[in-house]
């Protein structure tokens, strides 16, 4: 299965058993991945998607490590329930 049919299919299921967090963050990268076909102004290959959420992971990591150190864990939460997803 391609990773967009993949993620299509958890966004259904996450939103049919109400997990809002999970139902958000694949909205998000459904998203990033839509933007990205828009500025290739062509569908990507799966190689590109695994590269784009690849960098959305590394995103997320560096966002536990700056909240960390603003003392923000509220927000560092936040992230790593999204860097779980």
């Amino acid at each position: 299965m391609k990773i967009k049919e993949q993620l299509t299919q958890d966004l259904k299921q996450s939103m049919i058993a109400g997990e809002k967090e999970r139902r958000n963050t694949i909205r998000y990268l459904i998203a990033q991945i839509k933007n990205a076909e828009i500025k290739k102004q062509d569908e990507l290959e799966e190689s590109e998607i695994s590269d784009l959420l690849l960098k959305q992971s590394q995103q997320r990591t560096e966002s536990i490590e700056a909240y960390s150190e603003a003392n923000r864990s509220d927000l560092v939460d936040k992230e790593k329930i999204e860097l779980e997803i």
